[in-house]
């Protein structure tokens, strides 16, 4: 008879708001109640796992390049795995607009049409 492994583990996936999967995304877990931190990288299918890990509270944080850091508590429990699903989202782009001001090129000037008959062209130049 074999003993129960009471350690658990996190599974689950790492997604985009659009619900593409995030390959290569960093996953750490630090254990709150011990000294315990653990760092992996998601597969190509945005699939995370991470095992091996004693019962208690966990920081779990996943990031990857593009995106925002995602951050929450987990608790793992005695002999099980802990399904999840994180959602990334882009980090927001620093925009800048440039407005360059010219001068008009339109230049104005007073016509006098006193002179002008009534059927006369007035031409634009």
């Amino acid at each position: 008879m074999q003993a129960q492994d009471f350690r658990g583990s996190l599974i689950g996936t790492v997604t985009d708001t659009g619900g593409a999967r995030i390959g290569d995304s960093i996953i750490q877990v630090r254990s709150h109640e011990s000294t315990l931190e653990r760092q992996s990288i998601s597969e190509n299918h945005g699939q995370l796992r991470s095992g091996d890990l004693l019962p208690g509270i966990y920081c779990l944080t996943v990031s990857a390049a593009g995106f925002t850091e995602a951050r929450s508590e987990v608790t793992i429990i005695v002999s099980s795995g802990r399904e999840i699903s994180v959602t990334l989202y882009p980090a927001s782009m620093p925009q800048a607009v440039n407005v360059v001001a010219q001068a008009s090129s339109i230049t104005t000037q007073v016509i006098d049409t006193s002179a002008l008959g009534k059927n006369d062209p007035v031409a634009c130049v």
